[in-house]
């Protein structure tokens, strides 16, 4: 196998990785969970007491665990994005050249 065909493969695995992930993010009780989770994030850091700063740390974590989360999610999508990109220009690229 030439490094180029690894390329390509590991190219093209990117590219089903990002359409999965966008079905994901797209899937609408993904979106549902997601809602539900942030408002009920909000609701709890709005509803702590002044002297509770322990419990507002600990709202702040769970918020950026769910932003990394979604996050990952979106860094595969912009990755499988410009590993189409790719493809596409190695297939003009081998076009050209026949």
């Amino acid at each position: 196998m030439t490094d180029k065909t690894e390329r390509e493969e590991v190219l093209a695995d990117k590219s089903i990785r990002s359409q999965r992930a966008k079905e994901i993010m797209n899937d609408p009780l993904v979106q549902e969970a997601r809602l539900m989770i942030e408002s009920t994030l909000y609701r709890m850091f709005k509803n702590t007491q002044y002297d509770e700063s322990e419990k507002r740390d600990q709202i702040h974590k769970m918020t950026h665990a769910s932003d990394r989360f979604m996050r990952c999610f979106q860094k595969m999508m912009e990755d499988g994005e410009i590993a189409e990109k790719e493809l596409l220009e190695n297939k003009g690229k081998i076009r050209r050249v026949v």
